[in-house]
């Protein structure tokens, strides 16, 4: 950095935070983004609170918070606590002088930037402080400048499409379906039902591990669901050594993103919201849009999601228009809107952009919608 402050990256995602320095190729920290506390029947208090996995260990999902739900903060008392658990248990580092980036969904509320700001300037007295869209961070890790970029997250799926590095908003959209409904779907189509499984955490973290290592896109659905149950089906080891078994639940679960009403959902496939996307932009851009197809975030780890992508568009794009997928590695997938910050903190975009303590000082929380403007693309 030209400053020569230490910089911070932190992407908080509905599930996961993912912590590191700018610079770096992927995040150093990643934990589930929860907080909790409890009391003993005493009610001698055992810890102020818990955050992340340490969470997960001690308390009961009952008493189990999510400060991000379907991508937006809705609790700044526990989101500070995550933040703090960052900078010191995870990362063991002092905020003191440094500088933060952080990630914002799509469709961001000004509210919630302004806040954001405030709790990183005037409680963790930071230098410097920029934010912007996981959309946009995710651009920097393909090197494209026009591209439709669709970020698939645990509580959101995010769609824009960019021209030559700027966001076009017309093209916006956010659903709120993403990687939960996939774990709802494997709960309660397959473990809901067999004992001894309950509603707790544990048991829906068996559903997520289900989900993340046995689901997959049909690469074509009508095919494999005339396929017999036995040629699907995987077993599951449980960890007290019970074999569960896990037949069309593995293409049926993901499929849902792509047919939401099979959960009962109103939205859109992703498909069809890249389409609709690309069709709002410039008739002179959308080839180029329809062959620069980038799909990021830890619900988009699916095999053969490019593959499916690619054939449900080519349903619906005119006959002379060609449809790709950008292929990337996997770390940079499923962190793309992290290593993109990462990418500008190490530059010197950053020392141009981000907002100076003095700055804060001076003009208050509305400077944060001045200069952090490049991916802006929010509610007022």
């Amino acid at each position: 950095m030209g400053d020569g402050l230490t910089t911070f990256v932190f992407d908080n995602g509905s599930l996961y935070t993912k912590a590191g320095y700018a610079g770096e190729e992927s995040p150093i920290a990643v934990f589930p983004t929860v907080v909790g506390n409890y009391k003993k029947a005493n009610t001698i208090e055992l810890k102020n609170s818990y955050v992340g996995d340490e969470a997960v260990a001690k308390l009961p999902w009952k008493l189990l918070r999510h400060p991000v739900n379907h991508g937006l903060i809705k609790n700044f008392e526990d989101m500070t606590k995550v933040w703090h658990h960052s900078f010191y248990s995870e990362l063991r580092n002092i905020p003191n002088d440094s500088n933060v980036i952080l990630t914002e969904p799509l469709m961001n509320y000004k509210t919630i930037r302004e806040k954001s700001a405030q709790v990183f300037f005037e409680e963790f007295n930071v230098n410097g402080f920029y934010i912007g869209t996981t959309n946009g961070f995710s651009m920097y890790t393909t090197c494209r400048a026009t591209i439709t970029e669709v970020e698939m997250g645990d509580g959101v799926i995010s769609f824009v499409s960019f021209n030559e590095g700027y966001p076009l908003p017309n093209s916006a959209k956010v659903i709120n379906i993403g990687g939960e409904e996939i774990t709802d779907f494997i709960f309660n189509s397959v473990m809901a039902n067999n004992e001894p499984f309950k509603t707790t955490h544990f048991d829906r973290i068996i559903a997520r591990d289900i989900k993340e290592h046995m689901c997959y896109f049909a690469s074509n659905f009508n095919e494999e669901i005339e396929k017999s149950s036995t040629q699907v089906e995987k077993v599951y080891m449980l960890p007290d050594g019970e074999r569960l078994i896990i037949g069309k639940e593995r293409f049926l679960a993901p499929e849902a993103l792509l047919q939401p009403s099979t959960i009962g959902s109103e939205e859109l496939g992703i498909h069809q919201n890249i389409y609709n996307s690309i069709m709002k932009c410039g008739a002179d851009i959308r080839q180029s849009l329809f062959m620069n197809l980038v799909i990021t975030g830890g619900s988009s780890m699916f095999d053969n999601l490019s593959i499916r992508i690619s054939k449900e568009m080519s349903t619906l794009v005119p006959q002379n228009y060609k449809t790709k997928v950008i292929e990337n590695t996997d770390i940079a997938q499923k962190y793309s809107a992290w290593i993109g910050a990462s990418i500008i903190g190490s530059t010197s975009l950053f020392d141009n952009e981000k907002v100076s303590k003095s700055e804060y000082d001076e003009f208050g929380t509305s400077v944060i919608n001045k200069k952090c403007f490049v991916y802006l693309l929010i509610f007022y």
